[in-house]
């Protein structure tokens, strides 16, 4: 379960960050460095009012395990399924390697990894097309973020062919041809999460390698927000020695667990709202796109591993209702859609894969996700 491994990942994130201050976080290579990437091709353009009136989910399957590629979903608040399409799984495959995001959503599309280094793009109409080209070698793992308005993308490089491994962090117009790299190291790993206000927000973690990998995204240990013009790093958000900063993000911020104090919200803005003080389960879960609630597994769930727990939401005033959903809360629709993936029954067969639902907080109504995978986003999406 992506419980499971959020908690356990906790045990394994305890090395320093270590992160250059904000004076050092620069550009590290010559401006249009142009072997760094190139353009495939522009996307077309959706029709008007396309992904736009509703929202979409967006799942990821069988993105390590599919033996003929895995899929990207798009699923609306009945559901269904609105688009799908398969996309190559990477070539490059090795124990332990971070498990960088494979996807980015913007206002009215999702983007994918398709192999290495192809990104491409799938809107809510099944419209799909080549977006951009990642130029790389056969020993490195690529990770991306599109800006909301589907202009500029932000690109990280980790080479494991160097011992450390090296990564490198460059921005580009979607259409290609202008790649700036505005970060470079072999100590701390950083990987676009998405763009907030035309400012670029990056993932930050200590460790090249994780000693579990699968179809989730990698834990952080803080969040930095960066000046693409500058490469100047503005903000630093859920940064220290036992921080971590679980997966997925909303558009409003993120979830802090910083051991063994109260889990926190953090704002993109650098609002912090403690939540659950003086629980002594750890308090998993997204945050809504406006902020105004948390969505955490039960605590019978998470202390003491029980099954059937139904899901807590806290409000910005910090009270606590329960849900009449159990199991995992794993992203929301919007702000008054929930997902949350719901446990097996004890006599469920080996193999059985937990349904994914959504709960509507405004009549609490449930349907049932007519696909599988795991949530990596919403369209219209992105960091605001």
């Amino acid at each position: 379960m992506r419980v499971a491994h959020l908690v356990a990942s906790a045990g394994l994130l305890v090395a320093s960050v270590g992160c250059q201050p904000a004076a050092t976080h620069q550009a590290s290579a010559t401006a249009r460095a142009s072997s760094t990437s190139s353009s495939s091709a522009i996307p077309t353009s959706t029709p008007a009012g396309v992904g736009q009136a509703q929202a979409y989910v967006v799942l990821v399957q069988d993105f390590y395990t599919g033996a003929n590629g895995y899929q990207i979903h798009l699923v609306g608040a009945d559901g269904r399924l609105a688009a799908s399409t398969t996309s190559r799984n990477r070539s490059f495959k090795k124990n332990g390697l971070v498990d960088l995001p494979v996807t980015s959503t913007t206002s009215t599309r999702v983007y994918y990894l398709d192999g290495d280094s192809e990104v491409r793009y799938l809107t809510p109409a099944g419209q799909t097309g080549a977006a951009y080209h990642i130029a790389m070698t056969g020993d490195q793992l690529a990770s991306f973020a599109v800006a909301p308005d589907d202009r500029r993308i932000a690109v990280t490089v980790i080479d494991y062919a160097s011992q450390p491994p090296r990564m490198r962090l460059f921005v580009d117009e979607l259409a290609g041809g202008h790649p700036v790299e505005i970060f470079s190291s072999s100590s701390v790993y950083e990987w676009p999460v998405g763009w907030h206000q035309g400012r670029l927000v990056v993932a930050v973690n200590p460790l090249a390698t994780v000693q579990n990998a699968g179809d989730w995204f990698m834990q952080s240990r803080g969040f930095h927000i960066v000046d693409v013009a500058s490469a100047n790093r503005l903000l630093t958000i859920c940064e220290g020695l036992n921080a971590d900063t679980p997966f997925p993000t909303s558009s409003w911020g993120g979830i802090c667990m910083d051991y063994p104090k109260a889990s926190s919200l953090v704002s993109w803005d650098g609002v912090k709202r403690d939540i659950l003080v003086g629980d002594q389960c750890p308090s998993i879960g997204p945050p809504s796109a406006d902020g105004n609630r948390v969505a955490v597994v039960g605590p019978n769930r998470v202390c003491g591993g029980a099954a059937n727990d139904r899901i807590r939401l806290i409000d910005a005033g910090g009270r606590v209702t329960t849900s009449v959903a159990t199991g995992n809360p794993l992203g929301w629709l919007d702000s008054s859609h929930l997902v949350f993936q719901e446990d097996l029954p004890p006599s469920s067969p080996a193999g059985a894969i937990a349904p994914i639902k959504i709960l509507n907080l405004a009549d609490s109504s449930v349907v049932l996700v007519n696909t599988s995978g795991f949530f990596a986003g919403n369209v219209p999406g992105g960091l605001g």
